[in-house]
């Protein structure tokens, strides 16, 4: 069966990135959820997508310019409560059994933060959750710090269409998969090939959804997982 996970908890049905988006996903008979990390100014994992806190809070500037506690009472869009910390969100998926795809983002300035890497390999050690650490940037996952480790393939990176080179790749940064942008335009040609395990991400309607099934990855990432459900247990019939 391909698995299904909420890309930022379900981007599409509730806000991203918050407790609320991902308690919703866990209540649902998916198999896995997704968030983005970034480091406070006192070096506590939080969770959110961008590098600062303008698009998706009542805030503004980089996250790395607030302390955990300052961000965890700035609202997020929408809502009432704040940008939660990776420690809670590891309590809430540990309890579902369910599987967290953890992405690494570079910080505000673009850079490749060890200290963030330090920060989470310290949370997973503390909370015995199923975790799949992902990346864009090479070097975060070149260390080989954490257990499971998936190279995230942009649809920009078109030079990296050979499935020999790919599973290479992988190979030398310690990664037992790789994850490829919906649009990546040679993925029915190279997804047969990978070795590991291989996801599609930001499937979001029902055409994609339709067409990242047929190519068989193992997961599917999504911002709208209810419609993903449908589509995969045979509710809905594609249009």
């Amino acid at each position: 069966m391909i698995t299904l996970c909420a890309h930022r908890g379900g981007a599409l049905l509730w806000p991203e990135n918050s407790l609320t988006a991902f308690r919703n996903a866990v209540a649902l008979p998916i198999e896995e959820v997704e968030c983005d990390v970034h480091l406070s100014l006192d070096g506590e994992v939080m969770v959110h997508h961008d590098a600062t806190l303008d698009r998706m809070t009542e805030g503004t500037g980089p996250i790395a310019h607030y302390t955990a506690e300052q961000l965890s009472l700035i609202p997020i869009r929408g809502l009432t409560e704040g940008m939660p910390r990776l420690a809670e969100l590891l309590e809430l998926v540990a309890e579902s059994g369910k599987l967290l795809r953890l992405e690494i983002k570079a910080d505000h300035e673009n850079r490749h933060d060890p200290a963030l890497l330090a920060a989470v390999r310290r949370e997973l050690d503390r909370v015995p959750a199923d975790v799949r650490v992902m990346s864009f940037q090479p070097a975060t996952l070149a260390p080989g710090l954490f257990d499971e480790q998936d190279l995230l393939i942009r649809p920009q990176d078109m030079g990296w269409h050979d499935s020999e080179l790919l599973n290479a790749i992988a190979l030398a940064l310690h990664c037992s998969g790789i994850g490829f942008g919906y649009e990546t335009g040679f993925l029915p040609e190279t997804l047969p090939g990978i070795t590991g395990i291989t996801n599609i991400w930001r499937a979001d309607t029902e055409e994609a959804l339709v067409r990242s099934f047929a190519m068989r990855p193992d997961s599917i990432t999504t911002d709208d997982p209810v419609l993903a459900l449908k589509l995969r247990d045979g509710v809905m019939k594609p249009a």
